[in-house]
């Protein structure tokens, strides 16, 4: 089934997202110290998704119960972008009235990253719905065929599914695990044997830690809510 999910991938819509800083920011003592570039996207994305979790946690749920690059996920998007944009309103970071060009997949993947961090902490153990089928398994089956859908992140998501059904401790340490720390790099290490079995023969993927993260967080935050019958229903 897992091959099914990277024949396409349909091409999420592009909203631009203006954030005015207060008048009083200043760019000295800032971390970042500058306006947004490119290497500051990833930051400003997580800032983002740090800030959207402790505000708008129903709404993240009703977000993820949705098929990437749906119709539904879109609708998510485009209504709450303008509260989204508030979370980038931080110290941290000045953005001076830049214009940030951000797509819903964008933000998905930090917001999933964040979310998998702070439920993943308290459950050492794999729940007990680990071995079920993906969460999207069933919404792809009633899925109309001609409908929008991510497919291209559905494959990710059933690799990521995959490996941390195979080894839930290691998965769980390297999303709990720092960018460049050791802890990253022991557990890469100890997946390593994970990976190749979920993995189909004619699909390539770059597997860098960061992606790794990405095909893991959103699947195992899914897995603990089904343990837990915590998923909200998307509205």
């Amino acid at each position: 089934m897992r091959n099914m999910f990277w024949k396409a991938a349909a091409s999420a819509a592009v909203v631009m997202l203006t954030i005015a800083a207060p008048a009083q920011a200043q760019h000295t003592g800032t971390r970042l110290g500058k306006n947004i570039e490119k290497p500051d996207i990833p930051k400003a994305m997580q800032i983002m998704a740090d800030c959207t979790i402790k505000r708008r946690e129903p709404l993240v749920r009703s977000w993820f119960n949705t098929l990437p690059g749906s119709v539904e996920e879109d609708r998510i998007f485009d209504r709450e972008l303008g509260d989204l944009g508030l979370c980038l309103d931080d110290r941290l970071l000045v953005v001076d009235g830049k214009t940030l060009e951000v797509t819903a997949s964008m933000v998905r993947g930090p917001l999933a990253l964040a979310f998998a961090r702070r439920e993943l902490r308290p459950n050492p153990a794999a729940p007990a719905a680990s071995k079920d089928v993906p969460w999207f398994t069933p919404k792809l089956a009633v899925l109309a065929e001609n409908a929008p859908v991510d497919r291209v992140m559905l494959g990710l998501y059933d690799f990521g599914h995959c490996v941390a059904v195979t080894d839930w401790p290691n998965a769980r340490n390297l999303v709990l695990s720092a960018e460049g720390s050791a802890e990253q790099k022991e557990a890469v290490s100890a997946l390593m044997p994970a990976l190749s079995p979920c993995l189909q023969n004619d699909i390539e993927l770059k597997l860098t830690p960061a992606n790794l993260r990405r095909a893991l967080a959103e699947p195992m935050v899914h897995m603990l809510a089904s343990a837990a019958g915590s998923v909200t229903a998307a509205r």
